[in-house]
């Protein structure tokens, strides 16, 4: 036993010694790519994609021919990918190849690779594989809805483009002063048969211009609407939407941090198409001439199934 107990402390002692880690490098073999029969698809439309690891990915590059922007920046290793929302895009006609071998099987490596990917901004992971940068589908969804049909063993990506409802600027009444008497304010967005949306609502005349854009992302959907800062009526507004904002959208950005603050229960509400929403944040930015405030509620909708959104704030006599 003495011999076997000796060979163990000496086995003991060279793991000790040897590093527990390796940081990934630029080219390592970062996971196994295997076959599969799941089938992916961009807006309806076939796309090659991999098994990696179970999960569906594409390479990044092929989005160019679905309606994406991709641009490559050598300098800063960087790729980023946009939604050309002007664009018409011809998507290849590929072809699902046959699937030879079973579902499960090694098929390649796929490695790490120092290029960063950004989509709509945001940094996403991204592995080299035969050269492209490969990315997984379930990333891209502040796109728009990801969507798996186990029977007909498909992963697709419904593109839900941001849109904007309304831009539209109004005459504000001749006042000469802020208005103090402003309790609350009401704004509703309605769409007429010719698909395009107005607004009217308690208060809303104080505001020369108001727009109002929604979008999508992987928590949810966010409202977001502008005021400008020189309408008469904005300094009271603000100064009750900043008592509802429970965090600083500029804490998105470096130099700023996130600020928690009040309680918005009470005092916003959110409906879309008559259904009152949660809502779970509301953040504020500003800039260029306006203020603007972003509602963040779960959901996803594209702009042919709203007809009517409403926006309610009640404005506190005592800051809560």
């Amino acid at each position: 036993m003495k011999p076997f107990l000796s060979v163990l402390l000496t086995a003991a002692c060279l793991l000790a010694i040897l590093p527990l880690s390796v940081s990934a490098k630029n080219g390592d073999i970062a996971g196994a790519v295997y076959y599969s029969d799941i089938r992916a698809y961009i807006n309806g439309h076939p796309i090659e994609s991999y098994n990696v690891d179970g999960y569906t990915a594409v390479c990044a590059e092929d989005l160019a021919h679905y309606g994406f922007g991709v641009h490559w920046y050598a300098e800063a290793r960087e790729l980023s990918i946009d939604l050309l929302l002007e664009y018409e895009s011809t998507p290849p006609e590929y072809t699902f190849p046959e699937v030879t071998k079973p579902s499960g099987t090694y098929r390649m490596p796929y490695l790490e690779t120092d290029i960063q990917v950004f989509a709509d901004g945001k940094a996403i992971p991204s592995w080299n594989i035969d050269g492209r940068t490969l990315i997984r589908l379930q990333n891209l969804t502040m796109f728009g809805k990801p969507v798996w049909d186990a029977g007909a063993r498909t992963s697709s990506l419904i593109v839900m483009p941001k849109w904007t409802m309304l831009t539209v600027f109004l005459t504000p009444p001749d006042i000469d002063s802020e208005i103090p008497d402003i309790t609350e304010f009401e704004l509703n967005f309605t769409r007429d048969i010719s698909g395009h949306f107005h607004v009217d609502g308690k208060n809303a005349s104080y505001f020369s211009g108001n727009h109002v854009q929604l979008g999508f992302s992987a928590e949810g959907a966010s409202i977001r609407f502008a005021f400008f800062q020189n309408d008469k009526g904005l300094g009271s507004i603000a100064a009750a939407l900043d008592k509802c904002t429970n965090w600083d959208y500029r804490g998105l950005y470096p130099g700023f941090t996130v600020e928690p603050r009040a309680d918005i229960a009470d005092l916003l509400t959110l409906t879309i198409e008559g259904e009152e929403k949660e809502i779970h944040t509301v953040g504020i930015i500003q800039g260029n001439g306006h203020v603007d405030y972003i509602l963040t509620v779960d959901g996803c909708y594209p702009r042919e199934a709203v007809s009517s959104v409403r926006i309610t704030c009640r404005i506190p006599t005592i800051t809560p």
